[in-house]
């Protein structure tokens, strides 16, 4: 009984994605949205973002660009949040969709940077989370990545007799107090 469940609510939840799909652009548009919700982004906003960029008159090459930076964000464990609210940000303020895409791809980047130095110090998943936000806070506020790349290098010196614990919470405290001079 309960794999029959399972596999008739399964085709039902398909045609219900299918028939919201079917109202986005073309073909090509539908195939990367649906390719992007089964990278992990949540369906409400793959198709709200899709709906908007294609309301806002976005070429075809910049949708799937944009759809592509957000795969990228999942699939490298990166929040998918700031990098859409960067796309929502651009597309209220009227900014040119080229540049919308260039600066997703640039919050996409400072992601990436902060959270790869938060995983080198940080061993827990949940704390490497919290730093690598923490620092990508910072660099957005205004913190060079050279700085940053010297805090961590003077982080690993100084840190090398402390344990692990105390080695996590000392770098997000650092990063914290960074963050906030930056601001």
């Amino acid at each position: 009984i309960i794999l029959g469940i399972c596999l008739s609510s399964s085709p039902a939840f398909g045609d219900e994605l299918d028939s919201r799909l079917s109202t986005i652009g073309n073909e090509q548009i539908r195939v990367h949205t649906r390719t992007m919700i089964n990278a992990g982004i949540p369906d409400d906003e793959a198709i709200k973002m899709t709906r908007l960029m294609i309301q806002n008159n976005y070429k075809d090459q910049n949708i799937l660009r944009a759809q592509k930076i957000l795969m990228d964000t999942v699939e490298e464990g990166l929040p998918d949040k700031p990098v859409m609210n960067k796309a929502y940000e651009g597309i209220a303020k009227n900014v040119q969709e080229d540049r919308v895409v260039e600066a997703m791809e640039k919050t996409r980047a400072r992601y990436s940077v902060a959270y790869s130095y938060a995983r080198s110090i940080a061993q827990n998943p949940d704390r490497a989370n919290d730093i690598g936000k923490t620092i990508a806070e910072g660099l957005t506020a205004g913190i060079h990545n050279k700085d940053v790349h010297q805090i961590m290098e003077r982080l690993q010196n100084s840190t090398r007799q402390m344990t692990k614990t105390s080695t996590e919470a000392f770098a997000e405290e650092i990063f914290l107090s960074l963050r906030d001079m930056a601001r």
